[in-house]
């Protein structure tokens, strides 16, 4: 067990925002300190265990995965609903000299992400050790270490030139074979966090759900609650850094293509032979997950788009084609393909990737000699659902009372209305997730009918959120044309309901239904 205790953090300038959280991604597993005031010096004083497997010291030196420290800023309110997480600083901390007892203390200089990479968001003192502490006897020596560290990042840069000799000499021989591959959507190197080009297939890493997900359509609908994100550089062109899957959970969004190496980290935890696709769609450049069966089953491909979380096994439909038009490139964690067809349409696209006559493949070996992204862990929800739901819908009621209260009229509530509402808000989860419709709305129409009066009217508004903060969601019913006339309505005899339903996902992820409905009389 490597025990790992951040201290406090300096930063050389004061940080925008409420609040402060320390996480730590390691061979796996996840952990996030309790948030803290946002200060030039804020103090965390929290102990991470993060596992290691079983063995002595000289067997430990071969985990050559690093600690992936990001501290993230937690803003109450931004333009999402709901509070705004941002990496602002991170770090890759190698742990191995605990194998030495070389250094039990260090002061790690946290770099910025993206165009801050080369600037220290400030710094932050930790202290290691491993519990139970290894015996002195079976400690390595630190000219050992040392040795051992020096041969390794000797490999991994010539593995990194390696890459790079043969990617240039791959790309030669692609666009040689056909003249129309040079104006084909390929991508074999995208710029990490720290501003460095790596291959593509080190941002992809199975990522276990464990318990947290039941099954990959939750995985889809998880990623599909994400916040997602369209960063930009100062100046306002488009910034395309690409975040691993334990930066994308610390923040909890991220531009098309995180949203995409997340989902198919996931879907490769579930075992499905998933990649993340790089194309066009109508408006531009696109990026969604393909998962292909066995050829021996004759199942076609699976179009997942991440920000929906829908999946598409048509692939001439029309709703497919409104999202992708084209696909250039397929990869995963260990195979990189590009499109090598007289078309890259996606309506006549084969997906039979073993054929070398339709997809050009990378030597899966060069791609394994590159570092992969550090194995990461999802985290328990800590929102209850239930309290959440009532939460929102008390400060809701409140709401509208006082709001047609300014308005000169009264509020009158049915509560087996509000309860009859339920049932929907759970079918609208259970569709999300299934893909398709699912039964329980012809039951929830016929307590409805069985409920409202012969000769009143009743009408209903359903809306989804990905936070439970009642600001953005008022203002939001109150914007919708529909809504506003339920809540405006002036009919004396009217009878108001009120749902809330909150659907819970890993890492503070949620969907949040809410709908207002109104009974009233037709001859008022």
């Amino acid at each position: 067990m490597l025990r790992y205790t951040p201290r406090h953090i300096g930063f050389e300038a004061a940080v925008d925002g409420p609040q402060l959280v320390v996480e730590a991604s390691f061979n796996g597993f996840r952990a996030a300190s309790q948030p803290v005031p946002a200060a030039v010096e804020p103090g965390f004083d929290t102990l991470f265990e993060l596992p290691l497997p079983a063995g002595p010291p000289h067997a430990l030196l071969h985990l050559a995965e690093r600690v992936h420290i990001a501290v993230v800023r937690v803003d109450p309110q931004g333009v999402e609903p709901g509070p705004v997480r941002t990496v602002i600083g991170a770090y890759d901390l190698e742990w191995r000299g605990v194998l030495a007892a070389v250094r039990d203390k260090a002061s790690l200089e946290l770099r910025g992400v993206g165009e801050g990479a080369s600037v220290t968001a400030g710094l932050l003192d930790v202290a290691l050790s491993v519990s139970p502490p290894f015996a002195c006897t079976g400690l390595l020596q630190e000219p050992e270490l040392r040795k051992a560290l020096k041969d390794e990042r000797t490999r991994e840069a010539q593995a990194d030139k390696a890459f790079l000799i043969y990617a240039k000499q791959w790309w030669r021989e692609y666009l040689a074979a056909r003249d129309v591959h040079r104006h084909r959507v390929v991508k074999v190197l995208a710029e990490n966090e720290a501003g460095v080009s790596r291959p593509v297939s080190t941002f992809v890493t199975p990522l276990p759900a464990g318990r947290l997900l039941g099954s990959p359509r939750a995985a889809a609908r998880f990623v599909a609650l994400l916040h997602h994100v369209r960063p930009l550089r100062v100046g306002g062109e488009r910034a395309e850094i690409w975040h691993a899957p334990a930066s994308v959970l610390a923040q909890g969004a991220g531009a098309i293509h995180d949203l995409a190496l997340l989902l198919a980290s996931l879907f490769l935890g579930f075992g499905l032979n998933a990649y993340v696709a790089v194309g066009t769609g109508p408006a531009g450049a696109y990026t969604w997950v393909v998962t292909l069966d066995s050829p021996a089953t004759g199942a076609g491909p699976v179009f997942w788009d991440v920000l929906s979380g829908e999946a598409h096994d048509d692939l001439t439909s029309p709703d497919t084609s409104a999202l992708f038009a084209t696909v250039g490139t397929l990869f995963n964690n260990t195979q990189l393909y590009a499109n090598a067809q007289a078309s890259d349409a996606v309506a006549t696209t084969a997906f039979d990737v073993t054929n070398p006559d339709h997809w050009a493949a990378m030597d899966p070996d060069v791609l394994a000699a590159s570092r992969p992204a550090a194995r990461t862990a999802l985290l328990p929800s800590p929102m209850d659902a239930i309290d959440a739901a009532l939460g929102l819908e008390t400060v809701v009621a409140a709401r509208l009372e006082s709001y047609r209260r300014e308005l000169g009229l009264s509020t009158v509530w049915s509560h087996p209305l509000s309860h009859l509402l339920e049932p929907a808000l759970a079918t609208y989860e259970l569709e999300r997730l299934a893909g398709a419709a699912v039964p329980g709305n012809a039951e929830f129409q016929q307590a409805v009918r069985a409920h409202v009066p012969r000769g009143s009217v009743f009408k209903a508004f359903p809306i989804q959120f990905k936070s439970p903060s009642p600001a953005p969601i008022w203002a939001a019913l109150l914007d919708s044309p529909v809504a506003a006339s339920i809540i405006q309505s002036p009919h004396p005899r009217a009878k108001f309901g009120l749902r809330v339903s909150v659907a819970t996902y890993p890492d503070a992820v949620a969907a949040v239904w809410l709908v207002i409905a109104l009974i009233y009389p037709k001859s008022t």
